[in-house]
């Protein structure tokens, strides 16, 4: 059964606008079910249609429009045919092109696209488009700061599994236990099934499990070199080809203005762009992670930004987060295009945790300018907990299910 996806309104319209759309993200998220749920033709690129592609170029562009270019990283040469051809038509509506990897070595012989066509990015379901979610406050709430209080039957149990099962669209009927079993087999083949020669599976394994240790934390390539045995210039390799492959994600520091002298951190921080695979390179489980509660408050940061991310994509806000040399931290900061902002905190769901996010928010709005308060539209902390409710006029408790886009 099909799963309807949040990003196919954005798709259609970036199409009434432009010639193309590719849309990336990591294997098996629902790219290619998604693109001929919106085309009325379609290619796959295997050998064979490579091999005639070649001789005749037109075979990949014909057909009734808008037309699915599948895999087009397998024959990287068809973006600059696809560009060309939109180029020659010159309307909107022609092609979708999927992929799960930004080609290596031949990425450089690539055109942009500019103006031509435009890149979306994928992810793995939400708990909305799982039909889980309470649909109690809306994204956009957030910056307009109306958020109506509300209690809902989900406690850590519920996220336990979640977050463990992960949201491969074909997992969505899955137990527990074989979701972990098939999200292992899953990262088994993503080292057993890179492509690049500078790559080998041995050190792949190191990298991930690093990766997933160190979860939703700032990157720290030196610290990640000792502990592998490896160079630095070798491990930048290794975060290249994960961040191609859409396995790992950066998160930048948000650029703003202080009152104090405190200095803004530069290094990004990185994440998964789904927990369960972290989970499933650790060898953890629910009871595992209930067992450790930091590690399960890091996968939860990463479950929760995951659908930050997704309704940024959707909102057009960007994403970032807050540290400075005080180690003053902020889980997500969202700005929109306005510079309006929010901050938020994500926490899991006891009464401490609440109280520490409510206090790092307030300690973080302190030290802003007053132009960046002024433009601050509320301080969030998005928890796991099973009510949602105003703090003061400024600061609210999210409980994650009752969100939505």
């Amino acid at each position: 059964m099909y799963i309807k996806r949040l990003i196919e309104e954005k798709i259609l319209h970036k199409l009434k606008l432009v010639g193309g759309v590719l849309l990336e993200g990591s294997r098996d998220v629902g790219k290619t079910e998604t693109a001929n749920k919106i085309c009325k033709s379609m290619i796959k690129l295997d050998t064979e249609h490579i091999e005639r592609i070649e001789i005749d170029s037109s075979l990949l562009t014909e057909g009734e429009k808008p037309r699915l270019i599948d895999e087009w990283q397998v024959y990287p040469k068809s973006f600059n045919i696809v560009r060309a051809n939109i180029d020659t038509v010159k309307k909107p509506n022609l092609f979708l092109l999927t992929g799960s990897t930004t080609p290596g070595n031949e990425s450089s012989l690539i055109h942009t696209g500019a103006g031509r066509i435009v890149k979306l990015k994928m992810y793995t379901l939400t708990l909305q488009e799982k039909s889980l979610t309470t649909n109690k406050i809306h994204f956009n709430d957030l910056f307009e700061n109306k958020i109506q209080t509300s209690t809902n039957d989900k406690d850590i149990k519920f996220y336990l599994d979640e977050i463990c099962k992960g949201d491969r669209p074909r997992l969505i009927d899955n137990t527990v236990e074989e979701c972990i079993e098939l999200n292992t087999d899953y990262v088994n083949s993503i080292v057993s099934a890179n492509d690049r020669k500078n790559i080998t599976n041995s050190t792949l394994q190191k990298i991930l499990k690093e990766l997933a240790r160190n979860i939703c934390t700032e990157l720290n390539i030196s610290s990640i070199a000792k502990n592998t045995n490896l160079s630095r210039e070798t491990v930048t390799t290794y975060l290249d080809y994960l961040t191609d492959s859409n396995i790992i994600e950066f998160f930048y520091c948000w650029n703003t203005h202080l009152r104090s002298r405190a200095l803004l951190r530069t290094s990004p921080k990185v994440n998964f762009t789904d927990q369960s695979l972290a989970i499933a390179i650790l060898n953890a489980s629910p009871q595992k992670l209930l067992d450790d509660i930091r590690t399960l408050g890091f996968m939860f940061e990463s479950y929760v930004l995951k659908h930050l991310n997704v309704y940024c994509s959707l909102s057009d806000t960007k994403i970032y987060f807050y540290r400075d040399s005080d180690d003053c931290e902020i889980d997500c900061i969202i700005e929109n295009k306005d510079n309006e902002w929010i901050g938020i905190e994500i926490k899991l769901g006891s009464e401490n945790g609440i109280k520490t996010g409510i206090e790092n928010l307030k300690k973080f709005y302190k030290k802003l300018s007053d132009e960046k308060q002024q433009l601050c539209k509320s301080l969030n902390i998005i928890y796991s907990g099973n009510q949602s409710f105003k703090v003061d006029e400024k600061i609210n408790v999210i409980s994650l299910i009752d969100l939505y886009i």
